[in-house]
């Protein structure tokens, strides 16, 4: 009886040593992420984090009795190295603003982004098996941290789950009565409650894996003030935050010229029906056997012709003559002389992208068109952007003053800002952290491809320059009234966190 009642005391101390454990983690994620979207100097930025990682450090050598300087330098190791693995989900906020530090070759980005979804289902799976393989050297680990103690006793797996579970749904519950008050009140709650549940997974899984038990008692009086200190600088937050438009004017660019279900994408068919709509559309152009351009997404017709053509192995007017369907319509392929006639005639405006495609040299591509289109360009009827960084550069060699874009469907290196006017970034890459980064260097940030309204609503809280949709007149219909701006404010500081 005495053991198990010993036991459960033992546990209850676990269970509140890594709530105090909690707390300092709370309070270093909502200072660094607060503080690196401020406007001083690096070395301040840098000195704070290395503070935050020095009393965490300091933390965890007391719980695990560590005597020597060299544990403590080995205990530091284990920390960094466990911070790097959960960088590919957010990094506690910091992910962001270490990629805008990391330089790619083009070569390589050119790469990845060519073969982003091979690519990506090998990095998830490379990701899962570095972790469980982090994870089964786990006694290696701790020997090497403490090689002359054996492992404590630790609570029981079932039962430190249970308790990490029950907190989470807590936490959740709390996140979601923020959601429904729906005003700025809600909005502390749900990043508080947000930010929380960040510290809390992740001195849950510090623990666990340190095997750290029974150690020392209860600082209520410290918990307790960290904890008012982090709810104050919650309260911060949202005072500092700029007011969200009650009716958004934000630009909205029709992504491949339609709007709903009105037409076949990149075709005259679309582009007039949608000109009653929208005045600025984005669009796609592929290069042909004889050099010239047709207004086409893939590289080719399987999706929208149901036969395996190439776009590259045919000329200009035998593309022409293919019919294509999609939405229960049918039309003729354009030609990107054609659609830029209508779309002046129209009064739209074009964003027109020009797609890399394998086997094709994509400098001589770029050249291509400024022979071709130069004239044109000569006016702000277009502007262009390219996935492909060697297209833009080739571009930006041939013309001056003209719009030129990169295009990102992710961020995984830094944002280049010398001969780039604007980027258009997929919408789930999207954070306040990459938009303030590209408007102080006089970089517009457009956003695609975003059709849902509350996605909407989320990117003209992050300061987005332009939304690229599918469905021009349902997000147009929803931006005209916002009632609770701060809260996309709110979950776009959480995004950018777990």
């Amino acid at each position: 009886m005495l053991d198990k009642a010993g036991a459960f005391l033992i546990q209850r101390v676990i269970l509140v040593k890594r709530h105090e454990l909690t707390v300092i983690l709370w309070l270093a994620i909502m200072t660094n992420n607060w503080l690196w979207t401020t406007d001083l100097s690096l070395l301040v930025k840098w000195l704070w984090l290395g503070g935050c990682l020095g009393v965490v450090t300091w933390w965890l050598a007391r719980r695990l009795e560590l005597r020597t300087r060299q544990s403590v330098v080995k205990l530091i190791v284990l920390i960094i190295i466990n911070w790097i693995l959960i960088l590919p989900l957010g990094g506690l906020g910091l992910t962001s603003y270490l990629l805008m530090a990391l330089p790619v070759p083009e070569l390589g980005l050119q790469f990845i982004y060519l073969h982003r979804l091979l690519l990506g289902i090998i990095a998830v799976l490379t990701y899962l098996v570095l972790l469980g393989s982090w994870w089964s050297v786990q006694p290696m680990t701790l020997h090497w941290l403490q090689p002359t103690k054996l492992a404590r006793a630790s609570l029981s797996r079932r039962r430190s789950f249970s308790i990490w579970l029950m907190e989470s749904l807590g936490l959740g519950l709390i996140a979601t009565g923020g959601i429904f008050l729906n005003n700025r009140s809600g909005a502390v709650i749900l990043v508080a409650a947000g930010t929380l549940f960040a510290a809390n997974t992740t001195s849950w899984l510090l623990v666990r894996y340190l095997r750290i038990d029974q150690v020392g008692t209860l600082k209520p009086c410290f918990t307790g003030s960290l904890a008012v200190i982090c709810l104050g600088c919650t309260i911060c937050w949202m005072v500092v935050q700029p007011s969200f438009p009650r009716s958004s004017t934000i630009p909205l660019i029709a992504h491949r010229g339609v709007d709903g279900h009105n037409g076949v994408q990149n075709t005259l068919q679309s582009l007039k029906k949608t000109s009653n709509r929208a005045k600025r559309m984005e669009m796609d152009i592929q290069e042909t056997k004889d050099h010239r351009f047709v207004c086409l997404h893939d590289p080719n017709l399987a999706h929208l012709a149901h036969r395996n053509i190439l776009v590259k192995d045919h000329r200009l007017s035998r593309l022409m003559q293919v019919h294509v369907r999609e939405h229960g319509q049918e039309t003729k392929l354009t030609s990107f002389d054609a659609y830029l006639k209508a779309a002046r005639r129209l009064h739209v405006k074009l964003i027109v992208e020009i797609k890399p495609q394998a086997g094709v040299n994509s400098r001589q591509s770029a050249r291509e068109f400024v022979r071709r289109y130069r004239h044109a360009w000569q006016t702000d009827q277009f502007a262009v952007h390219s996935v492909d960084d060697a297209i833009i550069e080739e571009l930006g060699q041939h013309v001056k003053h003209q719009q030129l874009g990169l295009i990102r469907p992710f961020i995984i290196s830094r944002l280049k800002t010398t001969g780039v006017d604007f980027y258009s970034i997929d919408y789930r890459a999207v954070n306040r952290a990459y938009v303030n980064y590209l408007h102080d260097h006089h970089v517009k940030v457009y956003a695609w491809t975003v059709d849902r309204p509350v996605a909407a609503k989320r990117m003209v809280a992050a300061g987005v320059d332009g939304i690229i949709t599918d469905d021009t007149s349902l997000v147009k219909t929803h931006l005209a009234h916002v009632t609770n701006g701060i809260m996309y404010q709110a979950e776009n500081f959480l995004w950018q966190i777990i």
